[in-house]
């Protein structure tokens, strides 16, 4: 999945956060954060498997929206939502929100000026 294609499960695209640049112009390559859900061992299996390139990869256990009743979701406007949709918020998508925020709270308390956050659908080398 590359900037222009959105998430398959969100619609939305890979975020970047950036950060005061580093002193030098030699940066690394920055961190990957990938959201992958607990029971998705082969996705992660996958994504494990371009360490081998040198990636730095980090894995964030996804939110699984499944899991949480809809009176338990958090950071919503299901009347909003439903008004601009048509329908109501799918449990995928609450767990694809609840865990891109999830990541970039990781990325944001972390020391790297910046970093890429996708899901384990992403085709790495």
């Amino acid at each position: 999945m590359d900037s222009r294609q959105p998430c398959r499960s969100c619609g939305r695209a890979p975020l970047l956060v950036p950060r005061a640049p580093k002193e030098t112009p030699d940066r690394e390559m920055p961190p990957i954060y990938v959201i992958n859900l607990d029971r998705s061992t082969d996705r992660w299996s996958a994504i494990e498997r371009s360490r081998d390139f040198g990636l730095d990869i980090r894995r964030v256990a996804g939110v699984d929206g499944r899991d949480i009743p809809p009176a338990d979701w958090i950071g919503t406007d299901a009347e909003k939502f439903r008004r601009c949709h048509g329908r109501e918020i799918l449990p995928g998508e609450y767990g694809c929100y609840r865990s891109h925020l999830k990541a970039l709270e990781l990325v944001a308390a972390g020391p790297d000026p910046l970093a890429i956050i996708t899901e384990d659908d992403v085709t790495l080398p």
